[in-house]
């Protein structure tokens, strides 16, 4: 045994392990009409701790009830549904983790261990940025080791053209026609709508709105662009059919739903480009 103990391991400018939050936030008194939304798959993952009961999320084979006992990571294009019966409070977080691992459902733990550290979570937002960025990192890279032991049990594995028809949907300024996406992966077009949505969960046409949309609140929210602007960026032909869809996806027209967030207008990489 060596002078300075039995096991050694050293590193030197350990590398970052590559997680970027994108959009986070402590909301209070959150009303059932806005938390309502029937039709949510997200490019990245999402992480929900209910500070009170009333939230439900709903998964196509079971439903789960935020509350203070436990948090629930839902991975990336996992389709599911959000509601409450009440005004709820919770702490989340959208974050891109792109060597994360590949789940084909949402995971919960339990919050016991970390109960003290979450029901302060409300104060974090009422400190300067910094201390924000801390908290919520500090509480992220306390779950991902976690996940990351989850890898082998639960693999979410896609056919090749399916991963190939995500990636042409995934581009919010490409709007081929489904018909001619199927063209692009060599299937025929029923069967390519059948295995699409037996396989992601949704209708290929609902994926590319709902990812239209995220990458739409993702411009309003971390730019300052003109919604004549991001309509076009995001596919649509102009603000009016770009503010009637968002106003169907997210209960808000796009220029109050930007007004109503308290957001940096730093523009980070949209990890669905």
């Amino acid at each position: 045994m060596s002078k300075v103990g039995k096991i050694n391991h050293f590193l030197q400018n350990l590398a970052h392990p590559g997680v970027d939050i994108i959009f986070c936030g402590y909301a209070e008194s959150y009303s059932p009409d806005y938390w309502y939304h029937p039709n949510r798959i997200s490019p990245v993952w999402r992480f929900y701790w209910g500070a009170t009961e009333g939230a439900d999320l709903i998964f196509p084979d079971r439903k789960l009830e935020l509350n203070p006992q436990f948090v629930v990571f839902v991975p990336p294009d996992i389709p599911f549904e959000t509601r409450a019966e009440k005004p709820f409070s919770q702490l989340f977080m959208h974050f891109d983790w792109p060597a994360g691992p590949a789940l084909a459902e949402p995971v919960s733990f339990s919050s016991a261990d970390e109960l003290d550290f979450l029901q302060k979570s409300r104060k974090w937002y009422e400190t300067e940025m910094e201390s924000v960025s801390l908290h919520m990192y500090s509480l992220l890279f306390r779950y991902l080791p976690r996940l990351r032991e989850l890898e082998p049990r639960r693999p979410k594995k896609f056919d090749p053209r399916i991963e190939r028809a995500l990636r042409l949907l995934d581009d919010a300024k490409m709007d081929l026609p489904l018909t001619e996406i199927a063209k692009e992966v060599s299937m025929s077009y029923y069967h390519f709508l059948d295995t699409f949505k037996k396989q992601v969960g949704v209708a290929p046409g609902h994926y590319r709105m709902t990812q239209r949309m995220n990458y739409g609140q993702f411009l309003l929210l971390h730019t300052d662009r003109p919604i004549e602007e991001i309509a076009q960026e995001t596919g649509f032909t102009n603000r009016f059919h770009f503010s009637k869809a968002f106003k169907l996806f997210f209960k808000q027209p796009p220029g109050e739903y930007r007004r109503s967030k308290d957001v940096s207008r730093t523009l980070p990489e949209y990890p669905g480009k």
